[in-house]
């Protein structure tokens, strides 16, 4: 709507400016459709991935408004498919340092586990040195 309020009958250049909007929206749900089919298509059964999903799981818990699953971000939220990756991209990296705690899914509920979560999703403070 907002294009053809701009642009009125002009219909090339509407068509045009939507498309330039919305293109990197649509190149990020491609990208995230094409991630979840090989995820559900190759590991859906590997004991590595359910820890970590279940770790997903309890970082969300834990910390429900910092910690937003990419299901939750795009399916009951307006953010842009875009900045839902880019989040999920961060999470991830977090995700994957924890996995490499040693025993870390009979250590997520140590004070010392919880404790690096929660300084990992500290925002970071601007002008610190």
């Amino acid at each position: 709507m907002e294009c053809l309020e701009k642009f009125g009958d002009d219909w090339k250049t509407v068509f045009s400016e939507y498309e330039r909007l919305r293109k990197p929206n649509m190149d990020a749900i491609s990208e995230m459709v094409v991630e979840h089919y090989v995820e559900i298509r190759d590991s859906i059964g590997d004991p590595t991935f359910l820890v970590r999903k279940a770790l997903e799981r309890k970082i969300n818990q834990m910390f429900p408004e910092r910690y937003i699953p990419l299901y939750s971000m795009i399916a009951f939220t307006c953010m842009p498919y875009v900045e839902a990756l880019r989040v999920d991209r961060e999470q991830r990296s977090m995700i994957d340092y924890l996995m490499k705690t040693p025993a870390i899914e009979e250590n997520w509920d140590s004070k010392e586990v919880e404790n690096l979560i929660a300084q990992m999703l500290m925002p970071a403070t601007v002008g610190a040195d």
